[in-house]
């Protein structure tokens, strides 16, 4: 009987490239730094290296070797450097296994560019209300989060009808980060703030309501008005004649949103008038904050009266309607409406009464 040969064939196992796929950050920021994940297997649980790598730009065909990173490390985490994110650009993730085969794989990243916020905050003055012809001081609070550089833009978006009153730059300050506005008439005014950068931008806006100018207060005088009728003692020798030459009446201090006394009575006026016993009162003239009455034409039992009224460079009108409105009385209030800081008994003229004895 013939013998059977018989043969086996054997075969190596083949090797297969591991799987890569990258996980990026949900969300990829201009100038941020962005992290991303290799997830790798292996059918042979080789435990592969990773290489890393990041290209300007989109990203080309994964497959095209002569784009594969030739570094391997064992991590599969990869940071791109904020500096390297405000471009679309292609990360690539290759795994290679012990015996050589690798896979590649890309991810092509496109970040997202953050509008650039806007703020403006009024320096001086310190808090509204704005009192006639305010000088104001704003300042820009800008910020980009993808840190890009930043155009700013100041602009007047609305004034009151009649207003000539433009934004202008600050004395020492930097242009792009404050501005000036000298308002100029009683009204609304608003300034617009624009922060760009190449694609995108902020805007904020502040409103600024101007008062109509105050009327001025007659604050303290000498002597006190209110404490009633002021005693001159002449001398008792029975000549009649005064015991001093002259009467001084003043106005220590005035209050008002543009002038002031003692501090500035520039635009202030200051309108005198006197009445002997019971003659009707005479105008004596405008002149400063105080006014000088003779005392040695005056006789025992002599009454005199002395009156200041008080205006400011803007308020004649509104003054002589609330003066007219007084009549003769020896006090006169202005308007609650008006006077300054809304100030109760804000007085625009005050009456002395002197009686010689």
């Amino acid at each position: 009987m013939a013998a059977t040969a018989s043969a086996c064939l054997f075969t190596a196992p083949i090797n297969m490239p591991p799987t890569i796929q990258i996980v990026s950050p949900l969300v990829i920021s201009r100038g941020q730094p962005a992290t991303f994940t290799a997830t790798v297997a292996d059918d042979q649980s080789q435990a592969p290296d990773v290489s890393w790598a990041r290209t300007d730009g989109t990203c080309p065909d994964a497959g095209d070797r002569t784009q594969w990173p030739a570094s391997r490390t064992s991590i599969t985490m990869f940071t791109v450097d904020g500096s390297m994110t405000k471009a679309p650009f292609c990360v690539w993730a290759v795994a290679t296994d012990s015996h050589g085969a690798a896979r590649a794989a890309n991810f092509a990243a496109t970040p997202t560019n953050h509008a650039p916020t806007a703020a403006i905050d009024v320096v001086s003055p310190t808090q509204p209300p704005y009192s006639f012809l305010s000088q104001f001081v704003l300042a820009a609070h800008t910020n980009d989060v993808d840190m890009d550089s930043l155009t700013v833009n100041w602009n007047l978006g609305a004034k009151p009808v009649g207003s000539q009153a433009m934004i202008a730059a600050c004395d020492g300050k930097p242009k792009d980060q404050f501005t000036c506005l000298a308002a100029d008439v009683p009204g609304d005014y608003r300034v617009d703030l624009t922060a760009a950068d190449a694609s995108d931008k902020g805007t904020a806006s502040v409103s600024l309501t101007v008062l109509a100018d105050a009327l001025p207060c007659i604050d303290v005088t000498m002597p006190d008005y209110a404490s009633g009728p002021q005693v001159h003692l002449l001398a008792s020798d029975g000549s009649g004649a005064a015991d001093t030459t002259i009467d001084n009446f003043s106005v220590l201090r005035v209050l008002d949103d543009l002038d002031g006394w003692p501090s500035d009575s520039s635009q202030l006026h200051f309108t005198w008038s006197t009445a002997r016993n019971t003659d009707p009162l005479v105008f004596v003239g405008i002149g400063g904050a105080t006014f000088p009455l003779p005392t040695l034409s005056f006789r025992i039992g002599d009454k005199e009266r002395v009156r200041v009224e008080i205006a400011d460079r803007n308020n004649s009108k509104e003054i002589q309607d609330a003066l007219t409105g007084c009549n003769d009385q020896d006090a006169c209030v202005a308007p609650a409406s008006r006077a300054f800081g809304n100030r109760a008994g804000c007085l625009l003229r005050v009456t002395w009464n002197v009686e010689y004895r």
